[in-house]
């Protein structure tokens, strides 16, 4: 059998002096190449037949590496440290160049006075495993600053702002290493200066120009760089400088110097007081911008009219609606108004009339209709003259295009546009399609009498061929009162009486809705004379 402490290839050699071989994966040859750990056999066969085996075990065994713990790799010079190796092996052997209490304990005592490589190998089942690490020793050293700073001035030193004069120590790398700061501080000087100057005179001191009265203290630089500090007691006299800030509303103005402003802008005037100096009366005037009227917009799908206005941004808006926003909307045919309110006391206010918007409930409907080449379409709209504009397309076979009622002859199919203009200016359309009956289902009688002798009595419609479904009837007089009506029935039976009283000789008008057989609906309009 073979152990090793590590996963190569192995390979097995059979010896001389036999005729065949065979490994366990059926290779045949002297020498096998074993990849991985395990059982593996060979079979032999010498000259004579005879069969001989054998197997061998292959066993790896691994270590992992050893692992240092140490507190630091720095340490001061002459100091000492312990360091720990953690694991399970068999043993430890430390190597260094510098002083070990124990060179195979798992937990030595070190020291050292200059750089050193500390090595630990472990040793497990014969194997071996190794970690290196490097120590570093530090040395002390002192350095000495001088340093010179401004009174009000300070310096950072290290972890500490110093602002006064005197001596300062600082231990580095946690050995004996010292720095010393020895910090002079340099006072500054002082003088005073009074003045006396006209008001919108100035006085330069230090490269600044000064020019109100005051108490003030002005650094200069002295000739060893340090400040210096002049005391500047400033007096101005008799001189004024009188200055006015004046918001206007769009439509005020200001009376200044004998003018009246109406314009944003700055405005001075110099005069002579009586002790010789000059004053100054300066008005800044900041004109507010006037906001535009509103403006309105019709949306004819809703309707609504939608006010809009644009302010500038110090205005406040109010509609009569109560809105606040920069736009708003109205229902129509009211009287509204904006008003707009800005600082100071300013007030714009816009009236405006919101016109009258069609009520869309109103609008007509139509449905296709189809008809007979005799019979002719009427429609009434329920819509006000005095607010609706419309048109009948084509106008060719309406008797009158701009009205509300209108009767509309065709002998073949054709499509009615209705146009209408409403008085806001919003615009719809309807549309539907007129389509001629050729087929003749139903025969209408244009007399019948109503005598009582049993012949021709009765007002009575007949089928070609099969049965319609009458909708809706009706017999009218000259004056389009209705003597008689039907809905949903099969035929119709008028016996020429109304309120149980025969009608009088005349014509009379009637009117018939039906489905055809093709389930289209079918309006006949026609006379009927009874003598």
């Amino acid at each position: 059998d073979i152990s090793r402490c590590d996963t190569g290839n192995i390979i097995l050699t059979a010896p001389e002096g036999f005729e065949t071989y065979l490994w366990q994966d059926s290779l045949s040859g002297k020498e096998f190449i074993a990849t991985k750990d395990g059982v593996y056999y060979l079979q032999t066969t010498d000259n004579c037949g005879v069969i001989y085996r054998d197997t061998v075990k292959i066993q790896s065994f691994s270590i992992e590496k050893p692992k240092i713990t140490i507190p630091s790799t720095d340490i001061c010079a002459g100091d000492s440290i312990y360091i720990h190796v953690s694991g399970d092996y068999d043993g430890i052997k430390w190597y260094s160049g510098g002083n070990i209490d124990c060179d195979t304990c798992r937990t030595i005592l070190f020291s050292t006075d200059k750089q050193s490589e500390l090595i630990v190998q472990a040793e497990k089942n014969g194997c071996t495993n190794s970690d290196t690490v490097q120590i570093t020793v530090k040395t002390p050293v002192e350095k000495e600053i001088n340093s010179e700073i401004c009174e009000g001035d300070s310096v950072y030193f290290y972890d500490e702002i110093i602002k006064q004069s005197g001596v300062y120590y600082h231990t580095v790398n946690k050995c004996d290493s010292i720095i010393i700061l020895n910090l002079e501080v340099i006072p500054e000087k002082q003088s005073e200066i009074s003045e006396t100057i006209c008001s919108g005179d100035s006085i330069n001191i230090g490269g600044q120009w000064w020019d109100k009265s005051g108490l003030y203290t002005i650094p200069l630089k002295s000739y060893q760089g340090c400040d210096s500090i002049v005391i500047l007691e400033l007096k101005v006299q008799d001189s004024i400088i009188n200055r006015q800030y004046f918001t206007l509303c769009p439509q005020d103005s200001v009376y200044i110097n004998g003018q009246w402003v109406k314009q944003t802008g700055i405005y001075s005037f110099d005069y002579s007081s009586q002790y010789g100096c000059d004053s100054t009366y300066i008005a800044e005037v900041d004109k507010l911008e006037s906001p535009s009227a509103p403006h309105l917009d019709i949306d004819c799908d809703k309707p609504e009219v939608i006010a809009k206005i644009n302010t500038p941004d110090n205005w406040q808006i109010q509609w009569s609606n109560g809105a606040n926003t920069s736009s708003t909307t109205y229902k129509g045919g009211e009287n509204a108004n904006v008003v707009l309110n800005a600082d100071p006391d300013c007030e714009v206010r816009y009236d405006f009339d919101i016109p009258l918007l069609p009520d869309l409930s109103q609008l007509p409907y139509f449905a296709d209709t189809l008809i007979n080449p005799t019979t002719a379409v009427s429609l009434k709209l329920n819509l006000d003259p005095d607010e609706w504009q419309v048109e009948w397309i084509p106008a060719d076979i309406i008797d009158c295009p701009s009205c509300m009622d209108v009767e509309i002859k065709t002998t073949e199919d054709v499509e009615i546009t209705l146009k209408m203009t409403h008085s806001s200016g919003c615009v719809y359309t309807k549309s539907f399609i007129i389509r001629i009956d050729l087929n003749e289902d139903i025969y209408v009688p244009d007399i019948f009498t109503p005598d009582g002798d049993g012949k021709n009595d009765i007002f009575y419609l007949t089928y070609k061929d099969y049965q319609p479904e009458i909708i809706e009837a009706a017999i009218f007089d000259r004056w389009g009162e209705k003597l008689a009506e039907w809905h949903n029935v099969s035929n119709l039976n008028w016996d020429g009486t109304f309120k149980g009283r025969r009608v009088t000789p005349g014509v009379y008008v009637y009117y018939i809705k039906y489905k055809n057989r093709k389930g289209d609906l079918v309006i006949l309009k026609g006379d009927v004379t009874v003598p």
